[in-house]
């Protein structure tokens, strides 16, 4: 079978953001909150350092306030850190603790560090790699609803990655389910599916609505592809 899936990790501004009581809030009016010790306050800081909103942009700023709150247990500052140790923004890249801050806000169920262990055992980062195991933390993201994990998950089902076969019917399904939430790459790969004639029924108009639809959404091989078409 000829593989047209794509696995991708998908934009790399994966910051999350604490709750919105702090949205409008003053920088000052924040910076005393953190130094206070609330921990939403300190996440938020560290968000506004680590894209340079009403303050000047540094990674550095931004992990020791992203610190101080996972110190005490947030899991979007967790996994904030977690993303800082993974990409080395303002501290020095280690996979290692970046898997560890990742599970300590997987524990409380953050969807996005779920999916991040994932990727990490996929490709070996921190972690032995093991394709079973990024298969399992991508059905615990997927469940919670994490688009780019659904669209990973689905790849290994229908690819037959981590499993004894291939599965294109939960494969197709957990593309849908992506894609019916708009995320371009999995629009992509459901199109794909129509052009070829994988799991669904060979049907080009289809495959090119799904294209033009990731098309729209900036999606660049989406693009390409309907170039040529």
């Amino acid at each position: 079978m000829k593989k047209t899936m794509m696995m991708l990790l998908g934009a790399m501004m994966l910051l999350m953001m604490p709750t919105n009581s702090w949205a409008q809030t003053p920088f000052k009016t924040m910076v005393k909150a953190a130094k206070k010790g609330d921990a939403l306050a300190q996440t938020k800081v560290g968000n506004c350092y680590f894209y340079g909103k009403g303050v000047k942009k540094s990674y550095k700023k931004a992990a020791k306030w992203y610190k101080k709150a996972a110190a005490q247990d947030d899991a979007v500052a967790q996994f904030n850190l977690g993303v800082s140790y993974y990409f080395g923004d303002g501290v020095r890249q280690n996979y290692e603790k970046a898997l560890e801050w990742f599970m300590k806000s997987a524990s409380q169920n953050h969807p996005k560090a779920h999916f991040f262990i994932g990727f990490c055992y996929s490709k070996g980062y921190g972690v032995e790699m093991n394709l079973y195991d990024a298969m399992d933390w991508y059905k615990k993201a997927a469940k919670l609803g994490d688009v780019e994990a659904q669209n990973n998950l689905a790849c290994y089902y229908i690819d037959g990655i981590g499993l004894a076969r291939s599965n294109m019917i939960v494969g197709v399904d957990w593309l849908r389910i992506a894609a019916d939430q708009g995320y371009a790459p999995a629009m992509y790969n459901l199109g794909n599916l129509y052009k070829y004639g994988q799991g669904v029924a060979r049907d080009i108009d289809i495959a090119k609505d799904y294209f033009r639809e990731a098309a729209k959404r900036g999606f660049q091989p989406a693009i390409e592809l309907l170039k040529q078409m």
